[in-house]
């Protein structure tokens, strides 16, 4: 029904938390508790990206191209796109049948110019899905998890995908939290546009962590926290997103690999009471 995936970066964890010698070997740990997927910034492709897919059996899913969306003026905006673009071209040389795209904002942006980013921002996505049209590849935007970002909020997302026919959604539960919305009416929203999943789980914590409107947020393993991916996922397979790709997110510097094979068991228990 569904295949299971994670992120590069959960995996390359394991060889330094000691569960794995090399990323083969953590690759080939995650294949065998059943995570057949994986999420690649474009930045971690290399040259030999493709072989280790092809001898440990694994698939790049989906590529996220984390470039700086620079509107000070036309040279430099053409600029983020071309980078856009070669994000892409590096996804398609791993095959992976998505493309993510993730604008960022300039280090120098301020308050005032928040608008012209945003103008900026649906450009740049109408642009690369333009790129993609007659390309073997989806381009996807998700819910980010900061709302200075133009498309964390309901109507920033709605509008994305209501002006950009070829655009899809990349549902993201625990985003729609950190950006102070609900993850249930971002589910039922962006329901007929999804494409691919990824699942976090957020706990409030005292110590470090993401902080957002006066609260702490500890990234932790599926289950271990009060995201509600159950009735997400409840609320997307009702919706008809009943096969793809679902993967396990944990965005934490502590035992992230092993954090991510205990989210998979809990997901395979999880995925016989749906």
């Amino acid at each position: 029904m569904y295949d299971i995936g994670t992120f590069y970066c959960q995996l390359f964890a394991g060889i330094r938390e000691g569960a794995a010698r090399d990323i083969d070997e953590a690759f080939a740990l995650a294949r065998s508790h059943g995570i057949t997927d994986v999420d690649f910034n474009a930045k971690e492709i290399d040259a030999d990206t493709s072989a280790l897919l092809a001898r440990t059996g694994m698939c790049a899913a989906s590529v996220h191209g984390t470039v700086v969306c620079d509107f000070e003026n036309r040279e430099r905006y053409l600029a983020s796109l071309d980078g856009m673009k070669r994000a892409m071209n590096k996804a398609l040389s791993v095959e992976s049948p998505y493309f993510m795209c993730v604008p960022l904002a300039p280090s120098d942006m301020t308050p005032d110019k928040a608008d012209d980013f945003k103008k900026a921002v649906r450009e740049l996505i109408a642009n690369v899905c333009e790129y993609a049209k007659n390309l073997p590849i989806t381009v996807t935007v998700e819910n980010y998890l900061r709302n200075d970002i133009p498309f964390s909020a309901y109507d920033d997302i709605a509008w994305l995908l209501e002006n950009n026919t070829s655009l899809m959604f990349t549902y993201d539960s625990g985003n729609f939290i950190l950006a102070g919305q609900d993850e249930l009416e971002g589910a039922r929203r962006f329901s007929d546009r999804t494409v691919y999943v990824h699942l976090k789980d957020l706990a409030l914590t005292s110590g470090e962590g993401m902080e957002r409107s006066g609260k702490v947020y500890a990234s932790t393993y599926l289950g271990g926290g009060f995201v509600r991916n159950i009735e997400a996922l409840k609320v997307l397979r009702a919706a008809g997103f009943e096969r793809g790709t679902l993967t396990l997110e944990v965005n934490s510097s502590l035992e992230c690999f092993s954090r991510t094979l205990k989210s998979k068991e809990w997901l395979d228990a999880v995925l016989t009471q749906i």
